[in-house]
């Protein structure tokens, strides 16, 4: 079915550009660096010790700083352990914070490990004694109750995945380790005690620090974060324009899957006829006279068309646009206005114009079509001239306007 070459072309204009999907395989250490460039601002502060407020020092300060650069808070609960009947000790975490992250591979995975500072004393003991009255107040009695948290980290788990045309990560996985270091008097003193403060070290705080650290990665705004830096520090590797659709682990490599933009260049339209549809005719002048026109597009591309002609006019510039690849064939017509009835000589060729992939513009003429024509008499009317008061007729290309 034949279209209109301008007007076909103008309609289409949201149409996606078509796109060859290729596998290109990127060392994982390549890959890796991208992560670490892109999880070097994730934080997190664990704290929850503050002022006495009566007989508790609990003031709820922990937080997560996201890559996207949100800091979420959470909550470490008071830990209360019964020493003896009337003595109990509350035990807090005190201004532990991480100071380095780490991206590895490990296999299809990619582990980050977050390190901890180990210097002070991280958990903070303090003691609460009931008197015979009744009322609570704190102990007198002078001795270490404080923790050290030695060698502590979270392991977090990522499976890297494509995501927003990038690369993020699925499957978050988290595990914290630590050390514990408890004075050794209080292990003698007091049967037990070092094994439930140990418990609430391992379920409490792991817990908490393992839970918010999964529900905060998982969140859309971080990982559209994470798949644009990692996207910008894969540029040498990643062309941007491309768009990521799958990535696989094999062997030391990630083969990511890729769509790109098919190169749009010189080659990429072909004018495969322009010629007129009579190439000899009498006919009323003014008249037009007919052509057809085709032309063929490896993948979509807009630009702008005109006519040129043997008297040195053109028709006005408009813009075209080819929805996707394949052939256009169309019926252009120009206005011919001669003022005698001799035969004459003329001739159009149809010129595209187009914008590369490289930002340079194209440009494309057909052959001169070439044609003869000469004007008929009108009974009654005297060719070449309208009757005093009568309005002049516009000249009108089918399909363009000329100037």
């Amino acid at each position: 079915m034949k279209k209109q070459l301008v007007t076909a072309l103008l309609l289409a204009t949201a149409c996606n550009v078509n796109a060859e999907t290729v596998n290109i395989p990127v060392p994982k250490a390549v890959v890796v660096g991208a992560f670490n460039t892109a999880l070097s601002g994730v934080k997190v502060h664990v704290d929850n010790y503050g002022s006495k407020q009566g007989t508790s020092w609990l003031s709820q300060q922990s937080y997560i700083l996201l890559p996207d650069g949100s800091k979420k808070k959470f909550n470490i609960p008071e830990q209360t352990t019964d020493v003896t009947k009337r003595r109990k000790w509350r035990h807090y975490i005190n201004d532990f914070n991480s100071k380095e992250i780490q991206v590895a591979a490990n296999g299809s995975q990619l582990e980050m490990t977050v390190h901890f500072e180990s210097q002070g004393e991280e958990i903070k003991g303090k003691c609460i004694k009931t008197k015979l009255s009744g009322k609570k107040k704190e102990c007198t009695l002078n001795m270490e109750r404080d923790i050290h948290l030695n060698n502590s980290s979270i392991e977090v788990s990522l499976k890297p995945a494509a995501y927003n045309g990038s690369i993020a990560f699925s499957n978050v996985g988290a595990k914290f380790k630590t050390d514990l270091h408890i004075p050794n008097k209080l292990c003698q003193l007091f049967s037990g005690l070092c094994g439930k403060i140990e418990s609430f070290i391992k379920s409490k705080i792991k817990n908490a620090i393992e839970s918010n650290i999964k529900t905060q990665l998982n969140k859309s705004a971080v990982k559209k974060a994470v798949a644009d830096k990692v996207k910008n520090a894969l540029k040498g590797t990643i062309d941007p324009e491309w768009k990521v659709i799958d990535v696989a682990s094999s062997g030391s490599n990630y083969v990511i899957k890729v769509q790109r933009p098919d190169t749009i260049d010189k080659n990429t339209v072909s004018i495969n006829q322009f010629k007129a549809v009579k190439n000899v005719e009498t006919m009323s002048c003014p008249g037009n006279v007919s052509f057809n026109a085709s032309i063929t597009a490896k993948t979509k591309v807009a630009g702008t068309v005109w006519l040129e002609h043997e008297n040195g006019k053109k028709s006005k510039v408009i813009n075209w646009n080819m929805p996707k690849k394949g052939s256009n064939t169309s019926t252009l017509t120009r206005e011919w206005d001669q003022k005698d009835f001799k035969q004459h000589n003329g001739w159009s060729r149809m010129v595209l114009k187009w914008k590369g992939t490289d930002g340079k513009y194209v440009t494309k003429k057909s052959s001169k079509a070439t044609f003869k024509r000469s004007c008929q008499k009108a009974s009654g009317v005297v060719q070449g001239f309208k009757a005093p008061g009568a309005p002049a007729k516009p000249m009108r290309i089918q399909g363009l306007k000329t100037q």
